[in-house]
C-alpha cells in the first residue's frame, strides 16, 4: 500500500491508515474458521485481491465491511 484516501471526504491519509491487502487475505482466512455463514467475500476478475469482505454482525457493531476500490499494481 503506498496510498489511502478516506472514500468520504477524498482526503490522503497515512499508509498506516489501512492494512495491507495481504492482511484481507489473513482476515478471510480466520473470519471462514470462526464464523463462516456471516463472511461475503467478493474478489477482483483481473488481479484476485478482495475487493469487498462482510463480516461479523455488522447489526450490532461486531462487524465490519471492508471495500478497495482503485487498487493498482506498480510496474
Amino acid at each position: 500500500v503506498i496510498a489511502v484516501r478516506d472514500p468520504q471526504s477524498g482526503q490522503s491519509r497515512p499508509v498506516s491508515y489501512r492494512a495491507p491487502v495481504d492482511s484481507l487475505f489473513a482476515l478471510i482466512r480466520r473470519e471462514e474458521a470462526t464464523n463462516p455463514t456471516k463472511l461475503e467475500v467478493s474478489y477482483d476478475r483481473v488481479l484476485g485481491y478482495p475487493r469487498r469482505v462482510r463480516y461479523g454482525n455488522i447489526e450490532v457493531d461486531a462487524g465490519a465491511v471492508i471495500t478497495v476500490d482503485n487498487l493498482r499494481s506498480l510496474p
